[in-house]
């Protein structure tokens, strides 16, 4: 839903600047500037949002990873309840 909101505002945006000023005290100048501030801060706020919630996203994908791991170890190890012992090949990289 977040990632929406950007080409809405890119939209909104075109619209405006399509547009003649409400007010006729206000030039077309100030009107394209108003609406250009407008633009550029709601895109800017509609990233920093997507951003936020992809790292959430990816947060959570990594935690959800790691507890499959922790259950998938679990289910491999022995009926003793003791892990199973490394290599005595691996044993040496583990010294240096």
């Amino acid at each position: 839903m977040v990632f929406l909101t950007i080409p809405f505002h890119a939209v909104l945006g075109m619209a405006l600047v399509g547009s003649r000023p409400l007010a006729p005290v206000h030039t077309l100048a100030d009107h394209r500037a108003g609406i250009a501030v407008l633009w550029a801060a709601g895109d800017l706020l509609g990233l920093v949002a997507v951003l936020v919630v992809a790292a959430q996203w990816m947060g959570h994908e990594e935690r959800q990873a790691a507890r499959e791991d922790r259950r998938a170890d679990e289910a491999a190890q022995p009926a003793t309840g003791r892990r199973p012992r490394a290599s005595p090949s691996m044993t040496c990289f583990a010294l240096a």
